[in-house]
């Protein structure tokens, strides 16, 4: 287990504004994966997270040039290949520096949409957003799909906030860099799909007006972050810190 980077990278972002009902890709995950693990994760921050998850946290530390670079090898390693694959893109820049780690709140449909959006730039003279993910294996396709490259992330980050800046128009496409520990690195595309944006809408509207939160108990618990506060296990306090209001 190690220090959650990702709670000092929430730490950073700017204090979030009214703009309709929060949400966010993970927690639209979380919602249809467990109701209860969303509330929990409304209100919790874990102390500590897995080693996998922290690989990934440090490996976008150091390819954003955060200070105090994380000295883990394995995301050492990992950074190096996302950064491998990005050496074919032209990174936007804003002041003379990349323009990387851009939080953002957008209004969309009485929603205010939270996302990280890791980089973004140009293929050729095409305008594309980027992410980086790390992972165990290699992502790999079904039948020329990669059902990873799915789910609620490239709809939302789509979604074109006010200012386009540092584009002249909001990208229409998402590039996943894919690092994992054992496989081939690539890069899958993501085009924007209204019919995807409609899948988003209807899910975070059932999240929106749910009154209930039952837990789904099962096998999928033993790796869930929110074990602890879930079950009410012993000293189970000492693990989490309040999060910031999502309100």
């Amino acid at each position: 287990m190690a220090i959650n980077r990702a709670a000092q990278r929430e730490a950073l972002a700017p204090k979030e504004v009214s703009a309709g009902f929060p949400i966010s890709k993970s927690e639209l995950e979380a919602y249809f994966d467990c109701p209860a693990k969303y509330q929990f994760m409304r209100r919790w921050q874990p102390l500590v997270v897995n080693q996998e998850l922290q690989d990934g946290i440090d490996a976008h530390a150091i390819l954003a040039g955060a200070g105090g670079l994380p000295t883990n090898p394995r995301a050492i390693k990992l950074a190096g290949a996302l950064g491998d694959l990005e050496a074919g893109y032209t990174l936007a820049e804003v002041g003379g520096q990349p323009w990387r780690e851009q939080y953002q709140i957008v209004p969309w449909q009485g929603f205010a949409i939270r996302r990280m959006i890791d980089a973004g730039g140009w293929l050729k003279r095409t305008p594309v957003l980027i992410d980086y993910k790390t992972a165990n294996w290699a992502w790999t396709p079904i039948e020329g799909i990669y059902p990873k490259a799915l789910g609620f992330q490239p709809a939302m980050y789509l979604i074109p906030p006010p200012d386009p800046a540092p584009f002249k128009a909001w990208p229409e496409r998402l590039d996943f860099l894919v690092a994992p520990s054992k496989g081939k690195s690539n890069i899958v595309a993501y085009e924007r799909d209204e019919r995807d944006e409609a899948n988003l809408l209807e899910a975070a509207t059932i999240v929106a007006e749910a009154k209930a939160f039952p837990k789904v108990q099962g096998w999928k618990c033993e790796r869930c972050p929110f074990f602890d506060v879930c079950l009410e296990t012993d000293q189970w306090q000492k693990k989490y810190e309040p999060r910031q209001s999502r309100a």
